[in-house]
Order: structure tokens, then sequence, then C-alpha cells
């Protein structure tokens, strides 16, 4: 079984910011992909070399392992997750700006990841601990 990661294991969140149509990953983040360790550097992408017009458009975003460099790449499309190629969250545009990002950390074991919420490719974990029992919302 192979194992992927983006982020700490931790609960913060992502450290990203937002001007114009760029976002930007404002800290070194540590990843696993492609049964390796990397460091992600500070980055910034600006959606208008993805699409000429960015507006209006929902992105999804990716960790790619491509000839055995990491980095983020986003797509206006979604692609198909492999050993090389983990989804990390979505952002969405307005007219001038983006508007929204649900960034995330991911841990994946093969092409499946845990999930309280029911998505693709996901298998059900519970909320809570030993001593709170959560639910199963799916």
């Amino acid at each position: 079984v192979s194992q992927s990661r983006y982020g700490l294991i931790d609960n913060n969140p992502v450290n990203i910011s937002t001007s114009g149509y760029s976002i930007t990953f404002n800290e070194v983040t540590p990843a696993f992909i492609g049964g390796q360790y990397f460091e992600l550097p500070v980055s910034t992408i600006n959606l208008t070399s993805v699409l000429a017009n960015p507006a209006n458009t929902k992105f999804y975003a990716y960790l790619r392992l491509q000839y055995g460099s990491p980095g983020y790449a986003i797509s206006n499309t979604e692609l198909v997750e492999n050993q090389t190629t983990m989804f990390i969250g979505t952002i969405q545009t307005n007219a001038s700006q983006i508007s929204s990002t649900n960034i995330t950390k991911v841990s994946k074991f093969d092409n499946y990841r845990p999930s309280t919420t029911l998505i693709g490719g996901a298998f059900p974990v519970s909320t809570g601990n030993p001593l709170d029992p959560g639910t199963i919302s799916w």
C-alpha cells in the first residue's frame, strides 16, 4: 500500500493568501508522494497562466510529481488522481478576483483517502476520539 501526504499532521489550516487572480502558498509545506519525501517551496500561481480569462471559474488544485519534481498544479478541469497526482482543493473566482479557496491537507492510501463526508475516492471515518465518540455522516 502506497501512502501519500500533503501538509503537516496538525489542526492548522494550509497557509495561503490571495490577491486578484493569484494564490500564494505562504510556507514551505512537507509532502510525501510517489514514495518520496519533499518540501514544497513558497509558491505563487497566477490563474491567468491556467486560463486567459479566469473570471467566474472553478479551479482544481493538485500536488503533482512530474519527472521527479513536486509542484502545485492548477487546472480548470478535474484531473484523475493517482500515485503522482493528489487533489488538494478548489479555487473559485468571481468577475475580478479569487472569491474563495478550499485547500486542505490530505492523507491517502493508494488512491483512497479517509473522509468524514462522502467524496469520490474516500473511505468513511468518524469524527471524535475514543473519549468523545463522533459520527459517520455518510
